[in-house]
C-alpha cells in the first residue's frame, strides 16, 4: 500500500479519487479475508463515510494557507473530532506527511487554553516515517506528543 500511496501522489497533489478506487476494490476481496478471520473487516461504505481530504499544499505552506484564512481541511476537523469524542488514546499513522495532523494541532493551539491543548496532545500517538512534509516543528512545538 505503501508504494501505491507513492505513485498515486507522486506528481505532487493529492487525489482522494485514488483511494476511493482503492477502497471499492478492497471491497471485492473483502468477503474472502472474512472467511480468514472470526472478527469483522469494515466494509467500503463504513471506510468511504470516514474518508476525509487533508490540506492540499505541502508542508508548512499548509499552515501559512490555515493561518491566512482560518478554513480547516476536511481531514483536520474529522481528527480534531475524533481526538476530542474520545477518552483513549488515538494512535495517528503519517505515512505520506503529515500537513493534516500540523493543521489540526496549530487549529486546537490557536483556539483552546493550554489545558485543553495538553489534553488533546496526550490522546495522541504518532507514527511518522521521517518527519515527512518538513513538519519538525511538531516535534519543536509539541515535545509531549508520544
Amino acid at each position: 500500500m505503501s508504494m501505491v500511496r507513492m505513485l498515486a501522489h507522486s506528481d505532487i497533489t493529492t487525489a482522494p479519487e485514488a483511494v476511493v478506487d482503492i477502497i471499492n476494490q478492497y471491497e471485492i476481496v473483502r468477503p474472502n479475508l472474512q472467511t480468514h478471520t472470526d472478527g469483522s473487516f469494515p466494509t467500503a461504505s463504513y471506510l468511504l463515510e470516514r474518508l476525509k481530504s487533508g490540506p492540499k499544499l505541502y508542508g508548512m505552506y499548509a499552515l501559512e494557507a490555515l493561518k491566512a484564512n482560518g478554513t480547516l481541511s476536511d481531514g483536520a476537523k474529522l481528527l480534531i473530532s475524533v481526538v476530542d469524542a474520545s477518552s483513549q488514546r488515538l494512535y495517528v499513522q503519517a505515512w505520506g506527511g503529515v500537513n493534516t495532523l500540523a493543521e489540526a494541532l496549530w487549529y486546537v493551539q490557536a483556539y483552546r487554553c493550554t489545558g485543553d491543548v495538553a489534553t488533546f496532545v496526550s490522546k495522541l500517538s504518532v507514527y511518522t516515517i521521517s518527519d515527512q512534509d518538513d513538519k519538525f516543528w511538531i516535534r519543536h512545538t509539541f515535545p509531549s506528543i508520544r
